[in-house]
């Protein structure tokens, strides 16, 4: 076959499959590898604005809500007790006065059901024992007595049919809970899990994994009530947990403690309360971000606090003022948000007097009604059939 002089050239250019992938893979073995420090001060920055940005709206929201309870509210109260005065009495008055007649239309349904008797029967046993309430006291403590014992039967009995001599049998054996075969390490593994996923708070520690497998050994001696020998090679991991603790703690105290400041703001109280609490609970990352959050609040944004700590931060102070809005959004929706600011009160004056009259009337109502019952119950009556009563 006849070859052209293009395919020769082509031929003599070309390189075998082969030869292409080894020379791809020698390349690659020839590419150096090195660790590329990553500028952050731009990306610090950025997120140290951010966080200002948040305190500032922080430190806004607690002012509107400062002025709200300090101001706002006491000036609300003073003007509607000043206005309302009468009004409110009246009201008091109305609402308790149906209050008690609703209570004897209760109690005369009661009587009548318990004994079975006409609501006239009952209207007169009531308004004798209201009349005459020691005549009935013995016999209330005696019901009320042989109420109870037979309460007390009942669970006797209940708890005997229900769990028999079950209880006893588990205390005598409480030692031997697993038997002879104590639960495998999968078992175990699985239980750790569960114990983790039901305490969020230990959860995101869980990440390193030597402090992982070092609380499980701690959490095999407390299920198995015996000591792991693995348990042992892991005391420096927590004796160097308790050292960062306590260092943390004491930069803390020099912070915030009260006997070291000339001058205590209630944010700082809430701040020395929370550390407290971490310590106790041996929270070394809430500590950590307590101390953060405490040079943060003084403008100490220095290299030793992390772009981590500094997100965990503001996510902090993100969270109080979600929280913080939010209740402030339902004060918006008082008559005392913003009292103190007004300055033409008539409106506001008219809508609370409507507002009063038809209370007022609604009570009204509710006692016209109860004494129309209570007129209706107090004539004799006399039975007809089961539940029918008419009068004589």
């Amino acid at each position: 076959m006849r070859v052209s002089s293009r395919r020769k050239k082509n031929a003599a250019h070309a390189v075998p499959p082969n030869l292409q992938k080894i020379k791809a893979q020698q390349a690659q073995k020839n590419q150096t590898r090195a660790l590329v420090v990553i500028e952050q001060t731009k990306v610090r920055k950025k997120y140290i604005q951010g966080c200002k940005r948040t305190i500032k709206d922080l430190e806004k929201a607690k002012k509107e809500w400062e002025d709200y309870q300090a101001i706002d509210i006491p000036a609300y109260e003073q003007w509607f007790n000043g206005n309302f005065g009468s009004d409110l009495s009246q009201i008091r008055e109305t609402r308790t006065k149906a209050q008690d007649l609703s209570s004897t239309l209760q109690e005369i349904r009661y009587w009548m059901m318990k004994k079975n008797i006409s609501p006239y029967d009952a209207y007169k046993l009531v308004m004798d024992r209201k009349a005459n309430p020691d005549k009935y006291k013995a016999n209330d403590e005696a019901e009320a007595e042989r109420e109870r014992q037979k309460e007390s039967k009942w669970n006797e009995k209940f708890e005997r049919d229900f769990f028999g001599d079950e209880e006893h049998n588990f205390e005598e054996n409480e030692d031997d809970f697993f038997g002879e075969d104590e639960p495998s390490e999968e078992d175990l593994r699985s239980m750790f899990e569960m114990f983790i996923e039901a305490n969020p708070s230990i959860k995101s520690k869980m990440k390193d994994r030597a402090f992982y497998e070092f609380m499980f050994e701690r959490f095999k001696e407390d299920v198995l009530g015996k000591k792991s020998p693995k348990s042992k090679g892991k005391e420096n991991i927590h004796a160097s947990i308790e050292d960062r603790i306590k260092a943390v703690y004491r930069i803390l105290v020099r912070k915030l403690h009260p006997d070291f400041q000339t001058e205590i703001t209630p944010h700082m109280q809430d701040l020395w309360h929370e550390v407290q609490e971490a310590y106790k609970a041996k929270d070394l990352e809430r500590l950590e971000t307590m101390l953060a959050i405490s040079n943060i609040q003084t403008g100490d944004f220095s290299e030793e606090i992390s772009v981590s700590q500094i997100l965990n931060v503001q996510s902090e102070y993100k969270n109080q003022l979600k929280s913080l809005r939010a209740q402030i959004r339902k004060a918006k929706k008082k008559l005392e948000w913003g009292f103190s600011k007004l300055t033409n009160t008539q409106p506001l004056s008219k809508k609370i007097k409507t507002e009063l009259k038809i209370e007022l009337s609604h009570h009204l109502f509710h006692i016209q009604e109860f004494e129309k019952q209570l007129k209706a119950w107090s004539k004799p009556m006399v039975r007809v059939s089961k539940n029918k009563y008419v009068y004589k």
